[in-house]
């Protein structure tokens, strides 16, 4: 929270003279963590340490919040399109009248492998209730997608999003990293 960022300013105000140097520090801190932290915790930070800022990036780092702001719950959802494995169109309306839990992964990403399991037995345990699992691979190419979801046999509904990185869904949702999980009602 901001007790961290300020506790951490006042740490390398201590050992740091440079201002630029310093300012670096404390801007990378709150971009690195902007999407993990509630916005008005990110506010706050950006309040208090924007005269490090120069104005291009306040004015970035605040387009950014405001697109994370509009992510509220009770905000509107577009109805992003995506491939099947066979290679259907499919709608996130599909899934409506649903709770839909996104994993947003692809096949190179060590740590979305690693959680794999995790949603097999969410699958599984929430088999018989109004939840459906969308797992979005943004892979380069389908086929390693394919190929994986294939031979292991991966529960859940799969689809492919067009443009990896700067698929809708990613710049939607102000994805930096994955995986990503996103619980949709």
């Amino acid at each position: 929270r901001i007790t961290y960022f300020n506790g951490l300013a006042d740490a390398a105000k201590s050992k740091i003279v440079n201002e630029k140097v310093l300012g670096a520090i404390i801007k990378s801190h709150i971009d690195l963590y902007k999407s993990y932290i509630e916005i008005t915790v990110v506010e706050e930070m950006l309040a208090s340490f924007e005269y490090l800022y120069e104005k291009e990036e306040l004015t970035e780092t605040q387009k950014v919040l405001a697109q994370m702001k509009s992510l509220s719950p009770g905000s509107q959802v577009p109805d992003f399109s995506f491939e099947t494995m066979e290679g259907e169109p499919f709608q996130l309306s599909n899934l409506q009248g649903k709770l839909v839990y996104i994993d947003l992964w692809a096949t190179w990403c060590g740590p979305c492998i690693a959680e794999q399991p995790s949603m097999e037995i969410l699958v599984e345990r929430f088999e018989d209730s109004p939840v459906a699992f969308l797992a979005v691979s943004i892979d380069n190419t389908k086929e390693p997608w394919i190929k994986m979801v294939n031979d292991r046999k991966l529960a859940g509904t799969h689809v492919y999003a067009q443009n990896n990185w700067q698929s809708e869904i990613m710049q939607h949702f102000v994805v930096e990293g994955i995986p990503k999980y996103i619980l949709l009602d």
